[in-house]
């Protein structure tokens, strides 16, 4: 798959919500993050190890405090209504949240979260719709951000074939969700500079 390409507010078939954690809220959540235990992040292999690759996905995963994990779980279940309207499904729970970070030369190559090959794991088979909530602002050329590269982008969204290969991406803003059906392909572009703090989950 390419490099992601010119820049779209909201991609087709992604939801996003501006303001689902306050700034203030941002900043406490990544100054935990960055004082805590963390771990090279894993990626589930072909035949279902999960394991780290660094040829695959690289970037840190942290463990918060309870209080913190509880808020950010409250806020996403809240959720759940609205997203299982706008992508048509039931939606019972959320797995996670998992809190990342990534430093320069982090990255996660094209991939789903959801497959239903042979041997998957159930947590991956019932997953419905990713979220993706950012904690820190992207670079905007004019106005330099937390981070640079790191860009969050989605293939497949077109039914036009000749798009397959495009990479649309979406800008990193503090407090900003992102959803999107958990089948859909989507990758981090490799950070280059800053540090770029998310939580992820997935509905099921």
């Amino acid at each position: 798959m390419t490099a992601v390409n010119a820049r779209t507010k909201t991609p087709p078939g992604v939801y996003s919500l501006e303001g689902f954690l306050d700034r203030p809220t941002c900043e406490l959540i990544k100054t935990e993050m960055r004082g805590r235990e963390h771990a090279r992040a894993r990626v589930y292999d072909r035949e279902w190890n999960y394991l780290e690759n660094a040829a695959h996905r690289s970037t840190l995963q942290v463990k918060v405090c309870d209080s913190t994990d509880a808020l950010v779980r409250g806020k996403l279940l809240d959720l759940r209504a609205a997203l299982g309207l706008r992508f048509g499904v039931g939606l019972s729970d959320c797995q996670g949240p998992t809190y990342l970070i990534y430093k320069p030369g982090d990255f996660f190559e094209p991939h789903k979260d959801e497959s239903q090959r042979p041997g998957a794991p159930e947590q991956v088979r019932r997953r419905l719709v990713s979220t993706v909530l950012f904690l820190s602002d992207e670079d905007e050329g004019e106005r330099p951000g937390e981070y640079a590269g790191g860009s969050l982008g989605f293939y497949g969204l077109f039914k036009d074939p000749r798009c397959a290969q495009l990479g649309i991406p979406v800008k990193g803003r503090a407090g900003l969700l992102v959803a999107f059906r958990s089948d859909v392909f989507h990758q981090v572009t490799p950070v280059t500079r800053g540090e770029r703090c998310t939580v992820v989950s997935w509905y099921v």
